[in-house]
Order: C-alpha cells, then structure tokens, then sequence
C-alpha cells in the first residue's frame, strides 16, 4: 500500500452524532505509532462530545491532507478519498480516487506550502462532517496566493473519507 493511510476509527459501532460513554477515537498512520484518544462523556456532556469528535475528526484530517500535499510526492493523498469522490479543481470537476489522484500527482510545479489561516467544521445531518479551510499556498518561487478548500467527510466501513472536494484560488478577476 503506498502513501499514508489516514482514517480515524470508531471501534464502537454508532451513528456520529451520538457520544456514548467509553467511545474510542483511533487514528491510525501508517508512518506513525498508533494512537487513540479515549472520550468518556456524561449525558449531560453530550454537546461538548459531539462538538470535540467531529472537530478533532476534521482538524485531523486537514492537517494530514495538507501534510500529505506538501510532500514532493503526492500519491498518498488518493488514500484519503473514498473511490467514488469527486473533487471540483478551479471549476474542472474529477470523478473518482484515480481521476482525483491524477490530478493532484500532475499539477505543474516542483514545490508548494500551504499555511492554514482558518478551518471551520460542521456536523451535517446524514453524519458526514463540513471542513471549510482558508488559507495560503505558495508554489515554487511564486509569491504566497489566498485559497480556499471544502471537504465533506464520510464515514464508510468504519472509515472516514473525503467525499467531496472544492479547491479554488482566492483570485479575483474583475471586469472593467
């Protein structure tokens, strides 16, 4: 299996936005020791649970895509997608983990940084989680560029994947 896999598991069987007492989080690396954080809520503690899961869910995941994207080789980033996702690139839409991966592996430069300004996550109704994340990416010798990236994250066999993805520049071009 090449590139990092990244998926956090919930070795109890339960809808997202629900906290049970005893719910383990796992985040699992393939190039770091594994490492689980333990919630133990009581009822009335519900909506912190909640809150705390699906948003240290999301910053996990954005910090492990951003990662994997700065890294000179980008193949890993497939694993973060479910097989059927679709990605939306500057308007140019990519259906599937190999058209998305393909798209990420070829993009033409040699370098880029991405410093994360604001991430914000939301719980959705059907138990995926909303990452909206605004920044600043800087590719090769290329003056720093204002972006913006949304990621819908799904759990799937136990799994958490990005379902969706919409990159665009923070570029404005206005007419006269």
């Amino acid at each position: 299996m090449s590139g990092a896999l990244f998926f956090f598991l919930f070795c109890k069987s339960m809808p997202l936005l629900s906290c049970p007492s005893d719910v383990l989080i796992c985040n699992l690396n393939i190039f770091r020791s594994d490492s689980c954080l333990s919630v133990s809520r009581s009822k009335a503690a519900n909506m912190a649970c909640e809150k705390e899961i699906w948003q240290k869910i999301g910053e996990g995941f954005v910090q492990e895509y951003y990662n994997q994207f700065d890294n000179t080789n980008r193949m890993g980033l497939g694993n973060l997608y479910s097989p059927d996702a679709c990605l939306t690139w500057e308007g140019s839409p990519f259906q599937g983990r190999e058209a998305i991966t393909g798209k990420l592996v070829n993009l033409p430069f040699k370098r880029i940084k991405h410093i994360i300004t604001e991430q914000d996550f939301q719980p959705t109704v059907d138990s995926c989680i909303l990452i909206m994340v605004f920044g600043q990416l800087q590719v090769d010798d290329d003056p720093p560029m204002a972006f913006h990236q949304v990621f819908m994250l799904k759990s799937q066999n136990c799994a958490w994947a990005c379902t969706n993805d919409v990159f665009r520049l923070g570029i404005h071009n206005i007419p006269v």
